[in-house]
């Protein structure tokens, strides 16, 4: 399935592109002619016409079948209802100029409220030399994790989490072949109707994801055997919640595919070294899994600061035969919550009774962690913020996230110990370059702003704060030269 079947003016169009199909004897299956026969148009039926047109363009989307006129205003059109309401008393020709891509597109309009649904089949397993993968069919295309370091649970909870939001944004049914967990059932219920909230998800969307989970609980597994486990990018969050104060955990695990795409070996190779390396130095083990989920068609357009938790807890399921418990680290501080993709409020509702999802409530905020982690040597050799990846390795020192850690360091007298950012450049020229800061991000500018600098740094965070943000032309301009940027890098 492609853009057609999400968009109703691409499914419009592709349908119409259908019904002006001149050879409607080969392409629907009607009569053709044959030798000696003179050629003439097959004549169909308007409902003919769009059955088939609609059920080729739209092979996702269920038509239901209404009982009473009562329900008309709240239930999907059926296939009757198409041809009742757009079909003459006589036949028609299947002419180029009959048909208009307006009147379909509301058509299609009313069809789109027919809920489509995405089936989670089974999934199944393969090892070789390289690990072990886990794969299953979504919309008609593979989504897969593999590991070459621990044993992945072959579950549908974890394939269930990770499409959670684009089943959300799509307004899409998920169906599973077997009952999932039942602490896993009432959490979802719990989480459909926080993002409604939040997110004005519609309603029925949430209904329909709730509809999926059967009550039945899996088997608990031993606790003993398995270990803790904490979601580990090298970030600060990361690094803050394993070094300040020390975790108990035992394992350190990195996804591969989430911040860092699949393609880039240069920056995963880097990443994988400091995964390593901290782990090796603190005696923990150290877990890699690799996905194709950000690059599956499905997940287009969903908004990867609304999904991240759901799918660090899909990997946390797929590990339940190694970990009892995975570490979620905090975003935000416990008293400056906002809407999130990961959050205190939601993270532990992805549990089940195989696995528990922790997140830790911190009222410390940015600066703080950073201070927290400043003397780690640790910290100082692998610490990785950068999620723009406008350079070929490591941090690329331009990005607002980069340069906010660095003022912060630069403020505690750390940045020198800091091997991984770029000072050849000085702060306050790297300050100036930077177009604007975010709109979430004056109360952090403001408090680094606060610290003690030299003259040209606090002289250049001054004209930071005071710069207006971009508009119109100039943001779009702004917003390009980033995305140029990471393209060519």
């Amino acid at each position: 399935m492609g853009s057609e079947f999400f968009g109703t003016r691409g499914a419009a169009r592709g349908i119409f592109r259908q019904l002006v199909e001149a050879d409607w004897g080969s392409a629907r299956g009607g009569r053709s002619t044959t030798d000696g026969e003179s050629p003439r148009r097959e004549t169909l039926t308007l409902q003919g016409i769009i059955t088939r047109s609609v059920m080729t363009t739209l092979p996702g989307i269920t038509l239901s079948r209404r009982s009473s006129s009562a329900q008309r205003q709240n239930s999907p059109l059926t296939v009757p209802d198409i041809a009742a309401t757009y079909t003459p008393a006589r036949s028609v020709r299947a002419d180029r100029n009959v048909h208009s891509q307006r009147g379909l597109c509301k058509l299609i309009q009313r069809i789109s409220s027919a809920p489509a649904v995405w089936v989670l089949d089974s999934p199944t397993e393969t090892s070789d030399a390289s690990g072990q993968r886990v794969q299953t069919l979504i919309a008609g295309q593979p989504l897969w994790f593999e590991s070459p370091d621990a044993p992945l649970v072959a579950d549908q909870a974890a394939f269930l989490l990770a499409m959670l939001f684009p089943a959300l944004h799509r307004s899409v049914q998920l169906a599973t072949r077997n009952p999932i967990d039942a602490r896993l059932r009432e959490g979802l219920q719990s989480l459909t109707s926080i993002y409604h909230q939040w997110w004005q998800y519609r309603p029925d969307a949430v209904e329909r994801v709730q509809a999926a989970a059967v009550n039945v609980a899996a088997p608990p597994g031993r606790v003993a055997d398995r270990a803790t486990g904490v979601c580990f990018s090298g970030g600060v969050d990361s690094f803050y919640t394993l070094l300040a104060p020390p975790q108990p955990v035992d394992v350190l695990a990195f996804v591969h595919g989430f911040d860092i795409p699949l393609r880039d070996r240069v920056r995963w190779d880097q990443a994988e070294r400091s995964l390593r390396g901290v782990a090796a130095a603190l005696g923990k083990q150290s877990v890699v899994v690799r996905t194709n989920l950000r690059e599956h068609p499905a997940f287009a357009g969903v908004s990867w600061s609304r999904a991240h938790g759901a799918a660090l807890a899909a990997v946390g399921h797929l590990l339940a035969s190694s970990l009892h418990t995975l570490i979620i680290p905090p975003s935000y501080r416990a008293d400056r919550l906002c809407p999130w993709g990961s959050d205190p409020r939601t993270d532990p509702l992805y549990s089940s009774s195989r696995l528990r999802i922790e997140h830790p409530v911190s009222y410390d905020g940015r600066t703080e962690r950073i201070r927290a982690i400043a003397a780690e040597p640790l910290a100082q050799r692998h610490l990785r913020v950068c999620y723009e990846n406008r350079s070929r390795a490591g941090n690329c020192s331009r990005c607002e996230k980069c340069l906010l850690a660095m003022a912060t360091l630069h403020g505690l007298g750390q940045l020198q110990a800091f091997e991984v950012f770029d000072r050849r450049v000085p702060l306050e020229r790297r300050l100036d370059q930077l177009p604007c800061i975010a709109h979430h991000a004056p109360a952090l500018w403001r408090e680094v702003a606060g610290m003690e600098h030299g003259p040209a740094v606090s002289a250049a965070l001054d004209r930071l704060l005071a710069r207006p943000a971009p508009q119109g032309l100039r943001r779009a301009w702004c917003r390009a030269q980033r995305w140029l940027e990471r393209r060519v890098c």
